[in-house]
Parts: structure tokens; sequence; C-alpha cells
């Protein structure tokens, strides 16, 4: 027995409500069947999601006048929680933590030429 005599018996077998169901995604399916036929095939494959995403992007970052962008902070990345957050910024952990350094540098260093004397 072949898939199409069997759908066919069990159609014949079933409520009016399931030959409903049935009848209308198979429907679906032939129109979705239709669609992709519809479709042209060509050798170039089509931009994926997120690079069309990106171009939207560069369209609307062109129309924001250059005034515009300077007025953000340009170390917002690094510095995203003290922007959003209050914390600290980066940059001035750092410069406190370089300073730190070199006064130990310096400390050690002192210790040390006296050491020599």
């Amino acid at each position: 027995m072949s898939a199409k005599e069997r759908l066919l018996n069990e159609i014949e077998n079933a409520p009016d409500a399931i030959v409903e169901e049935v009848l209308d995604f198979c429907l679906f399916l032939k129109q979705r069947q239709q669609l992709k036929a519809q479709e042209p095939t060509t050798s170039v494959p089509q931009a994926s999601g997120i690079l069309e995403f990106l171009r939207q992007v560069e369209v609307i970052q062109a129309q924001v006048p250059a005034e515009e962008w300077d007025k953000l902070p340009h170390d917002g990345s690094i510095n995203h929680d003290h922007y959003l957050y209050g914390s600290p910024r980066v940059i001035a952990t750092l410069n406190k933590l370089a300073s730190l350094h070199s006064s130990v540098e310096g400390c050690d260093r002192s210790d040390r030429s006296h050491e020599s004397n």
C-alpha cells in the first residue's frame, strides 16, 4: 500500500475535525512549495541577517552629524561601567596603579642605594 493510499484510508476513517486540520496542513505545504519554486535561484549566496543589520546601522550612522558623534565619550567601551553605574574610570584606576607601582619601585631603589653605601 502506497503512502497516498494509506493517507486516503486514514482520512476516510478520521473525524471531520481532523480532516479539516489535515486539509489545512496540506494546503500550507502546497503553498510553501509554490513559493520555493518561485524564488530565483542565484549562485551568489544571500547576505546573512547580521550583515544586513550592520548595513542598516551604517545608514543610520551616516545620518548623524559629526558634531553629535564628537559629543560622545571616546572611551565608552573601556569605561562603560563608569558611564552607566558611576564606578571609577578604568584609565584613572590604571593611572593610580601606575603611580603606586612607580612609588614602590622608588622605595625599593632607595633601600638598595642605602645598602650599597
